[in-house]
């Protein structure tokens, strides 16, 4: 059976001077879209509960990890070496409750510690530095999950339940919305998820699903099988 040290050898293989042409030119930037595309079939592959396409969906990603580790070793920016201590540190400082003396009897406290120290690392020295660092490069929904979790961290208030769905009601008591107005729309739509308790990341995923389903339903074209 194949170790991790071999990949690490067929990826050197691959960019070598005699290795595969297509190989030898990819940059950080040319993989971008790749390894988006590998991580979301990971998901797709989850949400199946497919195990074999899982298995070979998380080697895509694994591969992308030891291609960028390889350009970056080639241009003496970093090495798979460095990776794999930064992240092994990583979860030994955040983690002080199994590696260190720090008591925590939840999982609530186990996330407050990690956002904490999470905080020191990042030398954010206030909440709202938190809410300049959510990546741009995020789905819509999933970023606008994470402006909301950070605002209110920080103190900011988009209100209760009661006054969202009234602006909700109000914005679409409007004969037409504008650009601007729909955008708020959509945002408050994922902030009532999440005042609810759910996830409008998976619900909106969940529920795309199941309208696909019921169109290929209603045209005699659903085979029972997505």
């Amino acid at each position: 059976m194949y170790t991790f040290e071999d990949l690490l050898e067929i990826t050197k293989r691959l960019r070598a001077k005699d290795g595969c042409p297509w190989d030898r030119v990819q940059t950080h930037e040319s993989l971008r879209g790749c390894m988006i595309e590998e991580a979301y079939e990971v998901v797709e592959a989850i949400d199946c509960k497919d195990d074999e396409n899982l298995k070979e969906e998380l080697g895509d990603v694994l591969l992308q990890v030891t291609m960028h580790s390889e350009i970056a070793s080639e241009e003496q920016r970093f090495s798979i070496e460095d990776v794999i201590n930064d992240i092994s540190e990583k979860l030994i400082r955040r983690h002080p409750h199994v590696f260190g003396t720090t008591e925590v009897n939840s999982v609530d406290g186990v996330l407050k510690n990690w956002e904490e120290i999470k905080q020191t690392e990042k030398k954010e020295a206030t909440p709202w530095d938190g809410l300049k660092r959510i990546p741009l490069s995020l789905p819509a929904c999933l970023r606008a999950q994470k402006i909301q979790k950070k605002s209110e961290k920080a103190g900011y208030s988009f209100g209760e339940l009661q006054e969202i769905k009234g602006k909700l009601s109000e914005m679409l008591s409007e004969e037409k919305m504008t650009e601007e107005q729909m955008g708020e729309f959509l945002f408050l739509t994922v902030l009532m998820a999440k005042k609810n308790g759910f996830d409008g990341e998976n619900l909106l995923a969940e529920y795309n699903k199941d309208i696909i389903r019921k169109i290929l339903e209603e045209n005699g074209q659903y085979d029972g099988n997505y």
